[in-house]
């Protein structure tokens, strides 16, 4: 019961953190970094995405987080929550310029003035 009642600790606080907290745990918040889809960097997480990586920390859990030490050994520090959930880490400054980005793509050019050859 134990160990049940640790899985669904861990998966709580994981889940509902990122869930409600756009991305972010207290300990990622502290840190300044954020969760985000990895195909879609400035759409926030779903529930789908939030399960998935709560689901990778349970797993990890049980195993005693030794597929934690893939974060260390990969070059782009994706662990097994990152692959079952298709998301990354990256910082609030990443994610602030990735959103600058898409908002001045957004942005309406202004209309220039025709000005008539023949008139």
């Amino acid at each position: 019961t134990t160990q049940l009642s640790l899985a669904i600790m861990f998966f709580s606080y994981f889940f509902f953190s990122y869930y409600l907290g756009n991305g972010q745990t207290l300990g990622k918040a502290f840190f300044k970094l954020k969760v985000v889809r990895s195909h879609a960097v400035t759409e926030p997480l779903s529930a789908l995405d939030c399960f998935g990586r709560s689901i990778g920390y349970v797993f990890a859990n049980l195993l005693f987080f030794l597929p934690l030490v893939i974060n260390f050994l990969r070059h782009d520090q994706k662990g097994v929550q990152d692959f079952i959930s298709q998301t990354h880490v990256i910082s609030t400054e990443e994610f602030a310029y990735a959103l600058a980005e898409i908002q001045a793509e957004a942005e309406p050019l202004e209309e220039v003035e025709q000005i008539s050859l023949f008139s």
